[in-house]
């Protein structure tokens, strides 16, 4: 069981802070490295403009894939910190973080993402179809190929950080101290939520109703993991979600500002916000359905478990 694997290895105070510290100085220090040196050259070189997102690279005078490329460096050096603490200071085995089950299931993570990308695209389908005349087509054949690759390649990098540190490293933690799991669901969500306060939509919309946006994928992600015993489903949901939002439709306040083959020049996020609820029914609806399972009780339910030291 997946909170039951909590137990195993040191798990001692001192060795979250420290697996902590290690995730933010490999991504916010080393991982940021690079993209700092090439905006640098860029204001050097006279390229930088004005923009009101400051994650327009197209305002710093940077290519949108490299700049794509770049924002990913800090996730994939984060994961690596992330993967020292849990194996070299909290002495567990990556797979105790990830699934309750003995095999981490792949087929869960694709299934997940086949389920999630067509409640994606049939969502973006109506969000056109709520304003069509706001939305461009700007297909670049060269661009869009090289954005794929990186999507594909390197997104999954990102996407697994924020699971594996929040819904996999942060609930069992938590789980440690409360002894169950609703507390850590709830304190992760939010703490997920209010993490993407600097993002430009936040700028532009207002964190009153772009927060709430991030918590609710925080609750269902976290959901997902209490419910199926693992990371499986979360890791597919969010890595499909933002490899789509990279490849399909970009707007000038989006955190990622891509080679996109949409772009749209009007957001309606009250709206957003109902079709994302409509999409997290369903998503749980089918999923449930799939892998049959028990009872929601179990969101609630309190664990006894045996403190192991393997």
């Amino acid at each position: 069981m997946f909170f039951e694997k909590s137990a195993r290895g040191n798990n001692r105070l001192w060795t979250y802070l420290v697996t902590i510290i290690l995730v933010i100085l490999f991504s916010q220090l080393l991982g940021a490295l690079p993209l700092g040196i090439v905006v640098a050259a860029s204001k050097i070189a006279g390229n930088v403009a004005e923009s009101s997102n400051l994650l327009d690279p197209v305002a710093l005078g940077i290519d949108q894939n490299l700049f794509l490329f770049l924002m990913i460096i800090p996730f994939v050096l984060g994961l690596l910190g992330l993967w020292i603490g849990i194996t070299s200071i909290h002495k567990k085995k990556p797979i105790h973080v990830l699934t309750g089950r003995n095999k981490f299931d792949w087929n869960r993570i694709f299934f997940a993402a086949l389920i999630w990308g067509i409640i994606f695209l049939v969502a973006a389908f109506a969000s056109y179809l709520n304003d069509p005349a706001s939305y461009e087509f700007q297909f670049h054949p060269v661009k869009f190929i090289i954005l794929l690759l990186i999507a594909a390649l390197f997104i999954p990098f990102q996407t697994s950080l924020e699971e594996v540190f929040f819904r996999g490293y942060l609930m069992q933690g938590i789980f440690l101290i409360f002894k169950n799991k609703w507390v850590p669901l709830i304190i992760t969500s939010v703490i997920f939520g209010f993490m993407h306060f600097s993002n430009p939509e936040v700028k532009e919309f207002g964190a009153a109703i772009m927060i709430p946006q991030y918590i609710l994928l925080g609750l269902m992600f976290g959901i997902l993991v209490i419910m199926d015993d693992g990371l499986e489903l979360a890791l597919g949901v969010h890595a499909i979600n933002n490899i789509f939002g990279a490849l399909f439709i970009t707007n000038k306040s989006s955190a990622l500002q891509t080679p996109a083959l949409f772009k749209t020049n009007a957001v309606d996020p009250k709206f957003e916000l109902i079709v994302l609820c409509f999409a997290i029914v369903l998503f749980i609806l089918v999923i449930s359905r799939k892998y049959k399972w028990g009872s929601w009780k179990t969101v609630f339910s309190k664990i006894n478990y045996s403190p192991v030291t393997e």
